[in-house]
């Protein structure tokens, strides 16, 4: 969705982005549709489900709005990766176990100071 700006910039015209934007959303409008489609079939033996979902099909139009927010959110993500130092802060598998070990131990030791404690 955001490549629309910068196809923009590459001097696409706004008619044929939007076109393609239109043809986008009629041909994830028809999956959509198809899958609904599917559901309602493997409903067929539970009359209350297929109700239910009946009364709900409305919400396939709302997808589109609902995968561009999800892509907001994944730009934003994107956007704050690139522009943030990471670090590998990973330890090496002798130190996970002796870590393992220290919380076994500490476990033990709860539990032998509850045993002594309820006696």
């Amino acid at each position: 969705m955001f490549a629309i700006f910068i196809l923009l910039g590459f001097g696409y015209s706004w008619i044929s982005l939007l076109f393609s934007y239109a043809v986008i959303y009629l041909l994830y409008l028809f999956l959509e549709i198809s899958s609904s489609i599917c559901v309602y079939i493997y409903l067929g033996s539970f009359p209350e489900e297929r109700k239910f979902y009946l009364k709900n099909i409305w919400m396939i139009f709302l997808l589109l709005f609902y995968n561009l927010l999800c892509s907001f959110i994944r730009c934003v993500g994107i956007i704050n990766a690139s522009t943030t130092t990471t670090t590998w802060q990973g330890i090496n598998i002798i130190q996970e176990g002796q870590q393992v070990n220290q919380i076994i131990k500490k476990d033990i030791r709860q539990l032998l100071k509850r045993k002594n404690y309820d006696d």
